[in-house]
C-alpha cells in the first residue's frame, strides 16, 4: 500500500490495488469508515493553482481533464460495486505527489485533491458512514 495507506488499517481501512481501470491509471480503491475512495497518484511536476478567475488548473497539464477523469471512473467504480448494501458515494481523490498545491486539500466537485503526505489525516478525519460489516461488504462486493 503506498501514500501512508496501510496505518489506516488499525482504523479500519481496506485498501485494494487496480492499476489501471478504463483509460485512467487508479491506484487503489478505499473502502473504511468514512466511505468509499477511488484514488489516483498524480506525479505531474510543477504547480496546481487557481486563476483569477476561480478555474483550477496546473502549470504543465490539463487540471480539468484530470478532475473529469477522476469523477467519470468514481462514478463507474459506483456501478460496479455489488452486495446487499445499495452502494455507497465514491469520492475519487487525486493524491498529488510532486506538484505544489495552494492548500493541503483541495474539494473540486466530486473530486479532492490531497497533497500526497496529508492522504491518511484526511481519511480518518472525515465521519464515519460505514460500520465494519459495511465496510467488509462493500470490500467484498469489489471485482477482482
Amino acid at each position: 500500500m503506498g501514500f501512508g495507506l496501510a496505518q489506516l488499517e488499525v482504523e479500519g481501512y481496506r485498501s485494494m490495488p487496480l492499476g489501471e481501470v478504463g483509460q485512467e491509471p487508479i491506484d487503489h480503491l478505499v473502502v473504511g469508515p468514512a466511505g468509499v475512495f477511488l484514488v489516483r497518484a498524480n506525479q505531474w511536476r510543477g504547480r496546481f493553482s487557481f486563476r483569477r478567475d476561480g478555474w483550477f488548473r496546473h502549470s504543465r497539464r490539463d487540471a480539468g481533464a484530470l478532475v473529469a477523469g477522476v469523477a467519470r471512473e468514481a462514478t463507474a467504480a459506483k456501478g460496479r460495486l455489488s452486495g446487499e448494501l445499495p452502494a455507497p458515494r465514491v469520492e475519487g481523490i487525486v493524491v498529488v505527489a510532486r506538484s505544489k498545491m495552494p492548500a493541503p486539500v483541495i474539494q473540486m466537485g466530486s473530486v479532492t485533491y490531497v497533497s500526497a503526505s496529508d492522504l491518511p489525516r484526511y481519511l480518518s478525519s472525515r465521519r464515519p458512514k460505514l460500520s465494519d460489516q459495511q465496510v467488509e461488504k462493500v470490500a467484498a462486493g469489489v471485482p477482482a
